[in-house]
């Protein structure tokens, strides 16, 4: 019904292990379901995953009830006849966020200007000054974001009955669906990742801890938007209301961040307030066990021609970024790479979003339960155009 959300909220017990929590605390993960499962046919569960900053709604289901909800890739999916659900990590959107209520615990304004000032955005509000790290460690990690997945995972299994669940990841959602699936194989039926972050020299392990760090970092607007605008290359890419529609879901998403920043006092414009996870086990070495992806668990990459964020050169400390590495790292057949030539990074919002991506991926997840070809591709790295012709790939600017 007009009006009303496509989706129902489910409340999934996960017990945190993140410190400085007690261990086992017991905490409530958001997940909201957007079940199209059919009358007599069985459920086709996948679990959606939101990236680093933008929480899992207004990835996954920009539009809403509003009349742009053609943008909501979960309610393509749905109306396809999949079941999606689509969480929030500890720290993103719904779900809690443990030590991010104080804004003294965002990042410091930095000793080298490659790291943090996240704090000086917060001056005048709520802010009078910058002040020292409440909480001077990282909060968020790898392990505990496998683990808030696994236990979604399965809750999802043991809800529907089935015995795996297609997984899709957003930009730096990789770095945990990544990881989950080299772990857990047996509850993955199929992998999809959507504008991948990939370090292929990433870290390996989990450095000594603790881990020197701030447990949350903020995004004023501009900062979201303006690497968006540098990839904006043709008339057609992207419609200028999705912004302000983007923006107002991601809020609504985060009452503290609404009444936080604005350059005068009580006049917020709001922020996004985001985990600073640390993140590994993400990289060539890891992609390449033999066995998982590409065999056990099929995997499709897909990608935006002008995204400048998955491709970058090394900064230190900051590892290189190359989603053909990720490809060639993955040791199986059963991969599939495709480029859409109209878009950037922000492809779940930009206008080719309703008009290709959700149907291609909707093919896939058809497709890849039954180990059959995505749209009779007979090679497996494609570019597809505005027009959707696909023709082979040759990486000429990666």
């Amino acid at each position: 019904m007009d009006g009303l959300p496509a989706w129902r909220a489910h409340a999934v017990t996960y017990y945190s292990t993140i410190p400085p929590e007690s261990p086992g605390q017991r905490v409530q993960l958001f997940v909201a379901e957007f079940d199209g499962t059919r009358p007599g046919h069985p459920p086709k569960p996948v679990l959606m995953l939101h990236g680093r900053s933008v929480p899992a709604l207004p990835v996954f289901d920009l539009g809403g009830t509003s009349p742009t909800r053609d943008y909501s890739w979960a309610q393509y999916l749905m109306r396809a006849g999949f079941d999606v659900f689509v969480m929030d990590l500890l720290g993103s959107g719904l779900s809690p966020r443990p030590m991010m209520d104080d804004p003294c615990n965002a990042a410091p304004s930095p000793p080298t200007p490659a790291q943090g000032g996240d704090q000086k955005k917060l001056i005048p509000n709520p802010l009078d000054a910058e002040c020292p790290v409440k909480y001077p460690y990282q909060l968020y990690n790898t392990d505990s974001e496998v683990a808030q997945v696994k236990t979604v995972v399965e809750y999802i299994i043991n809800l529907r009955g089935v015995s795996s669940v297609a997984l899709v990841s957003y930009s730096a959602g990789a770095f945990t669906l990544g990881p989950f699936t080299l772990r857990h194989p047996e509850y993955v039926k199929s992998l999809l990742l959507c504008a991948p972050i990939f370090p292929p020299q990433g870290r390996s392990a989990a450095p000594p801890s603790p881990w020197p760090g701030w447990p949350m970092n903020v995004s004023t607007r501009s900062d979201l938007f303006e690497p968006w605008n540098k990839e904006l290359h043709t008339d057609i890419q992207r419609d200028d209301a999705i912004l302000d529609l983007a923006w107002a879901q991601i809020m609504s998403n985060d009452l503290v961040g609404l009444t936080w920043g604005g350059a005068i006092k009580d006049q917020p414009e709001g922020v996004i307030r985001w985990r600073n996870s640390l993140w590994w086990g993400w990289n060539t070495a890891a992609v390449g066990q033999p066995g998982i992806l590409g065999d056990r668990v099929p995997v499709l990459i897909m990608y935006g021609h002008y995204d400048t964020q998955i491709t970058k050169p090394a900064a230190p400390p900051a590892p290189a970024f190359s989603v053909r590495a990720l490809y060639d790292a993955i040791p199986g057949p059963r991969k599939i790479s495709i480029k859409f030539d109209d878009a950037g990074h922000y492809l779940p919002w930009e206008r080719i979003a309703p008009r290709l991506l959700h149907r291609v991926s909707s093919e896939w997840l058809e497709m890849a339960a039954v180990n059959s070809p995505i749209v009779s591709l007979t090679s497996d790295r494609w570019s597809v155009g505005w027009d959707g012709i696909f023709w082979p790939e040759d990486w000429p600017f990666i």
